[in-house]
């Protein structure tokens, strides 16, 4: 996982779930082994309250693997917080000491779940979490994003091309507005959503109520109008447009 940032949120799990020390991620990256108990962190989204596990004694056939310890990542205390960090970056933080010492940070194949193991006095206790997307993120295409603030727009002409906002966050959520004018008739929409990074890019994902989402893939290139800076290419089967970046 060299050269990827990752963005993370903990959660708790419950002393009594404890049994021992990490083990590793199932198979499939939704499953954390803790000594002999099977932990499932509740799936989470970035910026979201923390849930809690559902925990019970390991069964047969279930295999774990431990992975290294990440290179991204490391662990620090400061004002009673644990914090996990990516260079000067504060990338999460949890209640802890500087007696507690930190065994190492996890990341599952999938990029969806992150295990911190501490001990605590003479126990070891397990921080978990498991995300809706996956945490990995390429630092080049999230620097670009919101390295400035992360607003793009494209100004309206009348009759001519649309008028679009994207209002980009460091929690990887976005909003999104679409406008259109043309003499008497006017419109506009506004969607919202959440965005990953991608090679010299980035996928923005709309919801639908049906639980599938929609992708549209979005590209970074040089910028006619502003030579110089960043401009944002995006477009799917019905739509395309490309966005500079602004001030907020």
């Amino acid at each position: 996982m060299s050269g990827m940032r990752l963005v993370v949120l903990l959660l708790w799990v419950a002393p009594s779930a404890l049994a021992g020390s990490f083990g590793g991620f199932s198979g499939d990256g939704t499953r954390v082994l803790d000594g002999e108990q099977v932990c499932k962190p509740a799936e989470i989204d970035i910026g979201d309250p923390v849930g809690r596990p559902v925990c019970q004694p390991r069964g047969p056939g279930l295999s774990f693997t431990k992975p290294p310890v990440s290179s991204d990542l490391t662990a620090s205390f400061a004002k009673g917080s644990l914090r996990v960090m990516r260079g000067k970056e504060v990338v999460t933080a949890h209640p802890g000491k500087k007696s507690d010492r930190v065994a190492g940070v996890f990341v599952s194949a999938d990029g969806h779940s992150v295990v911190i193991e501490r001990r605590v006095g003479t126990k070891v206790e397990v921080l978990a979490a498991r995300f809706a997307r996956t945490v990995l993120v390429d630092p080049v295409s999230f620097q670009r994003a919101v390295g400035r603030g992360g607003a793009f727009e494209q100004r309206i002409q009348a009759c001519e091309r649309a008028g679009v906002r994207l209002d980009l966050s460091s929690n990887q959520k976005f909003k999104l507005s679409i406008e259109t004018r043309c003499q008497a008739e006017r419109d506009k929409q506004s969607f919202a959503g959440t965005w990953e990074t991608a090679t010299d890019g980035l996928v923005l994902a709309f919801p639908e109520d049906e639980g599938v989402e929609e992708k549209m893939t979005c590209r970074f290139g040089s910028c006619d109008e502003a030579p110089g800076e960043d401009c944002l290419s995006c477009a799917d089967e019905d739509v395309s447009f490309t966005l500079s970046s602004r001030s907020r």
